[in-house]
């Protein structure tokens, strides 16, 4: 797995846990995240529920102009 993925994977657990898994809250960080053009990462998890996959594939779809698929380590350099 690409680092940046792992990365942005982990980083999603993270706020995931400290929302309290409210997915109201998780909500505000995919869109986040679909607007860097990351959200597509988070569908090979394996720790995601219904819910949450139904709104990784909305904000995909409605995102997915800004997806970046390719040279993840250079569009996001550390």
């Amino acid at each position: 797995m690409n680092k940046i993925a792992k990365q942005v994977q982990e980083l999603y657990r993270a706020e995931r846990e400290e929302a309290c898994y409210n997915i109201m809250d998780v909500e505000k960080y995919l869109i986040k995240i679909a607007e860097e053009g990351l959200i597509w990462i988070l569908k090979g998890m394996k720790d995601i529920s219904d819910v949450e996959l139904v709104a990784i594939d909305y904000y995909l779809n409605l995102y997915r102009g800004n997806q970046i698929y390719d040279n993840l380590d250079i569009s996001f350099p550390h």
